[in-house]
């Protein structure tokens, strides 16, 4: 279902302020569903490919899945998968939960990231 990737690029546009060229999105899982290495129909890689046509650096962090998909990579700043740390979280203009992993430090991130969407529950915020 494509409306909802759109709507949470419109979200993360919204967090921003507006303009989305060169911000840093750090997208907090690449994968279709939480537990699982594939990337296959992940509506993830829509919100980047997205992202990226309007300007922004886009970055991953998923603990399943290392490299982003090749047919994808140019959505990506670098192909490979961030370390969730305090380095990487706190670098970002914006994190975007995208996958819910059991393995993300839930703590790290809201207390670390400059600013999170939640697709969780796309219509409330953080």
């Amino acid at each position: 279902h494509q409306a909802q990737p759109l709507k949470v690029v419109e979200e993360i546009r919204e967090a921003v302020g507006g303009d989305l060229t060169d911000k840093k999105v750090l997208l907090l899982g690449i994968a279709y569903k939480p537990g699982v290495a594939s990337t296959c129909e992940s509506p993830a890689l829509v919100i980047a490919r997205e992202l990226t046509s309007q300007g922004a650096l886009v970055s991953f962090s998923d603990p399943f899945v290392r490299r982003a998909p090749s047919e994808h990579a140019s959505d990506f700043v670098t192909d490979h998968a961030l370390p969730l740390d305090v380095e990487t979280l706190s670098a970002q203009d914006v994190c975007v939960l995208v996958t819910n992993h059991m393995e993300f430090d839930y703590e790290l991130i809201v207390e670390t990231a400059t600013r999170l969407v939640d697709t969780r529950g796309a219509t409330t915020g953080v």
